[in-house]
């Protein structure tokens, strides 16, 4: 097996002016088809979306994502302590719209700004206030 590479090697090294272009050009350009097979397979395995479009109910009813818009704002958990509701959209006015919650930090990293909240709305434990479980959250600055 060493020998092989040596001999390998040796041949390698033998190898000047016009054939060796050649074994570089060829060499580029199997590199250059591999990688862009590559990344042309894994874009298609990663263009997948992670948000939830449609649910599907026990009845077989599909409920709609929705969209709102305001400014996320803390409130206090102690408010809604059956619904783990710890942030709240609100207008303009200052008046509640929805109560936001989420599976992870969005709420925390948007809390003051203005936002497009997208998600699945569902009541509250006691049935009188919908909630808003967040999907997706988009800052707007003032070029939105």
């Amino acid at each position: 097996m060493f020998n092989l590479l040596i001999n390998l090697y040796n041949k390698l090294e033998q190898i000047k002016g016009r054939k060796l272009v050649i074994l570089l050009l060829v060499i580029f350009i199997i590199f250059l088809a591999f990688g862009l097979s590559f990344g042309y397979i894994t874009q298609i395995l990663l263009n997948k979306t992670e948000q939830t479009k449609f649910v599907s109910t026990s009845t077989g009813q599909q409920i709609v994502a929705r969209s709102f818009d305001g400014l996320v704002t803390y409130v206090n958990p102690n408010q809604y302590p059956a619904d783990n509701v710890t942030y709240a959209l609100v207008d303009a006015n200052g008046k509640v719209v929805i109560l936001l919650r989420s599976r992870d930090q969005k709420l925390v990293v948007s809390e003051g700004h203005n936002v497009r909240v997208k998600g699945i709305v569902e009541k509250s434990a006691d049935g009188t206030k919908d909630i808003l479980n967040v999907d997706e959250v988009i800052i707007k600055n003032g070029a939105n």
